[in-house]
């Protein structure tokens, strides 16, 4: 192996208690045995609250890391298939894990060539197929797999599947129907698909279509795959040794796991040569880490296989890798960040909420008066919704006794947005806009980001970002920039530094 290194692994996943992470060595003997220890790990997958699942492959089932330690989540131990509640359940190898908007766990159970799902209660379902090794299509059970490894989400909630055996990627709709993406490409094909990655793209009107990548264990290639079939060559020479350079220049050998950060770039758990690889959007690879040796140590992996970026409390941004021979979790610390996840919808458990009655829900209506302009919505949805309202209407504040609210900093348009969302879950329409640049719109859009940051809405505050982020300029850039400091939004912070840095 050759190639230069631009940085060591520094450290691994602490999984006990809170205090110093533990030596390599020390990581090593509690991810080796016991109930909760780790054997071949592949998948990783992170929760918008920052639990850390892992597929326990060798001991087929799922973990999760949680306020510093290590669980079983779902799976009995030995190697069967089973749905039911947490470790009633039984899988077989499973390996790669993604989560969706909701929350709710994907697992490619490899060795039961099924799709599972694990809801955030611990209920342990099968989404898609029948069991039986083969191709087809079809809904849910009637489908068929053949090794399935590799698993990503899409922002809509669609599942890509890598399907090793069957050299292909499947599609799984929210609704379980399963589809092959067909393979147009003629000389280009996918040998052995392992790892799997979503980019949402933007084209010229702004519109989003996803950008699927793949890596081919046994072509020691990675590609890019378009909805539509369309396989482009990305990184790769076929070769199975190790060289940094862009396009076919490059090499890598068994490449597994595929993670993408918010900037488009792609990390790749090169397996066979024991190290982590970057690759650009224009498909230059890079050594992230890894000297090319087989072992256990601040700078060297075995056979890393699944990758994941996020950002940690006690880390910041990283990107967490599962060192599989060596059946432990690694912690690298990057210089970049999550694609922006979305916290999941609160609408229907809200309105249960509501429905059920309870100390929060109170009768009469609400009446803000906004630009001289009035606004009236019950005051038990604004409870249900939003802690800010339940503590204005409940706990005795001016606003609770007087019959109107005023409101004299707020634009009329962004409280009514405000409402709007309370009400469904997603942005008003005038904001779409947003999305083909319309300045006024995304003014519209930094205001009510403010706002629902002030009264603690964060998944409004999160769509506002993901809006301003497309539509980030070097005219609005500075005040948005400004905004995006004040609240600590990092990935418009991270947008906006770019933006400025490229019209110097």
């Amino acid at each position: 192996m050759t190639g230069p290194l631009s940085g060591p692994a520094n450290g691994l996943l602490q999984v006990l208690d809170g205090s110093s992470p533990p030596s390599p060595q020390d990581m090593h003997d509690i991810m080796s045995g016991g109930t909760t220890a780790l054997f071949n790990p592949c998948g990783l997958a992170v929760s918008t609250s920052g639990m850390v699942f892992v597929a326990d492959t060798g001991h087929h089932r799922v973990c999760v890391v949680k306020d510093g330690k290590l669980d079983v989540l779902a799976g009995s131990g030995a190697r069967g298939f089973a749905d039911g509640f947490g470790q009633e359940a039984s899988f077989s190898h499973p390996c790669g894990l993604a989560i969706d908007s909701e929350g709710n766990l994907y697992v490619a159970d490899c060795g039961n060539h099924r799709i599972r799902q694990i809801q955030p209660d611990g209920l342990v379902t099968t989404v898609a197929g029948s069991g039986t090794t083969g191709h087809r299509d079809g809904h849910g059970r009637f489908a068929s797999f053949y090794n399935p490894c590799g698993i990503a989400v899409d922002w809509n909630d669609v599942l890509y599947v890598a399907d090793y055996s069957n050299n292909c990627v499947r599609v799984v709709s929210k609704g379980g129907v399963v589809a092959t993406v067909k393979n147009t490409a003629g000389d280009t094909r996918l040998d052995a698909p392992y790892g799997i990655a979503v980019h949402q793209q933007q084209d010229e009107n702004g519109a989003s279509s996803p950008l699927i990548l793949v890596s081919s264990y046994h072509s020691n290639s990675l590609a890019t795959l378009s909805p539509d079939g369309h396989v482009e060559p990305l990184a790769g020479c076929g070769a199975a040794r190790h060289a940094d350079g862009a396009g076919a220049d490059a090499a890598f050998h068994a490449p597994n796991g595929l993670a993408i950060d918010a900037d488009g770039d792609i990390y790749v758990a090169d397996s066979g040569n024991h190290c982590i690889r970057k690759v650009s959007r224009d498909g230059r690879v890079s050594t992230l880490a890894g000297n090319g040796l087989a072992a256990l140590s601040d700078s060297q992996f075995n056979s890393p296989c699944g990758l994941c970026v996020c950002e940690l409390p006690q880390f910041g941004p990283v990107l967490l890798v599962t060192d599989r021979s060596n059946s432990c979790v690694r912690v690298l610390p990057i210089d970049s960040l999550p694609p922006l996840r979305i916290a999941p919808s609160t609408l229907r458990q809200d309105m249960r909420a509501l429905l059920n009655g309870g100390e929060d829900c109170i009768e009469g209506e609400a009446v803000f008066e906004v630009d001289q302009r009035t606004l009236r919505i019950p005051k038990a949805v604004l409870c249900v919704r939003c802690a800010h309202f339940r503590a204005m209407f409940t706990s005795g504040m001016r606003e609770a006794q007087e019959g109107v609210v005023r409101l004299p900093n707020v634009s009329y348009s962004v409280f009514r947005a405000l409402l709007d969302y309370l009400l469904t879950d997603e942005l008003p329409e005038e904001l779409e806009d947003a999305n083909a640049r319309c300045d006024l719109a995304l003014d519209g859009a930094l205001e009510l980001m403010m706002l629902a940051n002030a009264y603690g809405v964060q998944r409004l505050e999160q769509l506002c970002q993901q809006v301003l982020v497309k539509g980030i300029s070097k005219q609005n850039v500075h005040e948005i920039s400004r905004c995006a400091q004040l609240i600590g939004a990092s990935q418009l912070q991270r947008a906006s530094a770019r933006c400025i840095a490229a019209a110097e």
